[in-house]
């Protein structure tokens, strides 16, 4: 048993948590990080992951009363928000989140509880690692998690399942780069084929030819000449070359240009650029590029992918998370990541205003402040 796994034993019994795990390495082994299956996280698919993790990260939850409609500031589930467990950030959780959704098609939370039940803490599990029961039947009535050792069960009331959603499994999510697998394979051999031509491909300094027949002594003499008279870097470049018995340079037979791969492998990026609807702005590719265009391409993303996918992620924590624990008194939603068009609204209400189909209370309460009181 590792020091870590130690401090969390004696964490978890002086804060009383009573979660009914038989096995504590499970926490030790939630934090190795990404194990060898998420070998297709390279190259553009990471890039294109980055961007979708950032974008998650920056995503800010708030808790509402069902009845008010008022922000809850002072709650457990708030404090999740903030402090999630003692080694995970709630930025860093949203960030899995994107990767588990781009690599597995799924992501779990393990909810500690305390001595009352009442959840506390959350642990971000690895999703390779998780299996639900019973398996082949559209429902869930318990997960099994495998420590590396052992396999420890998990009560479905104690873990919030995330799912990109798969046409064909309601239980299981739908890795992102499934849609991509062909691409990823070109994108592999296409590497593959470049480390061999650089490693293998046969690259010679410099060739010569001549047409009479050199003498072995002749061939050596030469050799050793070229070699001792043009080679070791910049300070023998460019000097006068006078060769014997009719020696002339040859240019090279092939080079990488030849072999057409940039242009294949910039087909490449692109297929997978769209498979996540990932502009190449956002990947750092800015030419011709200014800031009413940038804006747009911030605005389509954000509108098109993040939003619409935090509206899920919302609606999994208010369900498996707030109604199971704290009743439906409660609700999560989430700030729009998306930038509003402020000059758009204004002339939205400013029309309704004026033609009479929107009153100031609704303005007041489409912009979320309270009715205004009158005398």
């Amino acid at each position: 048993m590792n020091i870590l796994t130690k401090f969390l034993i004696k964490y978890l019994k002086r804060k009383g948590y009573s979660i009914g795990l038989s096995d504590y390495n499970l926490f030790a082994k939630t934090f190795s990080g990404i194990n060898s299956s998420s070998s297709a996280y390279s190259g553009w698919v990471a890039a294109c992951a980055d961007v979708w993790g950032k974008y998650f990260a920056k995503v800010k939850f708030r808790l509402y009363d069902s009845f008010s409609g008022d922000e809850v500031i002072s709650h457990p589930v708030t404090k999740l928000f903030t402090n999630p467990n003692m080694f995970q950030t709630w930025w860093e959780i949203k960030y899995r989140i994107a990767q588990n959704f781009i690599i597995f098609g799924n992501s779990y939370l393990l909810k500690l509880r305390d001595s009352i039940g009442v959840p506390r803490e959350v642990v971000q599990l690895h999703p390779d690692r998780i299996n639900s029961y019973p398996q082949n039947i559209e429902r869930i009535d318990y997960y099994e998690y495998n420590t590396g050792t052992s396999i420890t069960r998990l009560n479905r009331e104690d873990v919030i399942h995330f799912r990109y959603p798969d046409p064909t499994d309601h239980v299981k999510g739908r890795p992102v780069i499934s849609n991509i697998l062909n691409q990823l394979e070109v994108d592999k051999f296409q590497t593959a084929y470049q480390k061999k031509f650089y490693r293998e491909g046969g690259f010679y300094g410099a060739a010569f030819s001549t047409e009479q027949k050199m003498s072995r002594e002749s061939f050596e003499r030469m050799v050793q000449h070229i070699s001792d008279r043009y080679t070791g870097g910049s300070e023998n470049a460019y000097r006068v070359a006078v060769f014997e018995q009719g020696l002339k340079p040859i240019p090279g037979a092939y080079s990488i240009k030849e072999m057409d791969i940039s242009s294949q492998r910039s087909l490449t990026q692109k297929e997978i650029c769209a498979a996540f609807q990932v502009n190449k702005l956002l990947l750092g590719e800015s030419e011709l590029i200014q800031r009413g265009n940038a804006d747009t391409v911030i605005y389509l993303f954000c509108t098109s992918v993040i939003d619409p996918i935090m509206d899920y992620i919302e609606d999994v924590l208010t369900k498996e998370l707030v109604v199971v624990d704290f009743g439906e008194d409660y609700f999560i939603k989430h700030d729009k990541v998306a930038s509003r068009d402020i000059e758009l609204d204004l002339k939205y209400y400013e029309s309704g205003l004026k033609h009479g189909w929107l009153s100031s209370e609704e303005v007041r309460e489409l912009e979320g402040f309270s009715k205004s009181i009158k005398n």
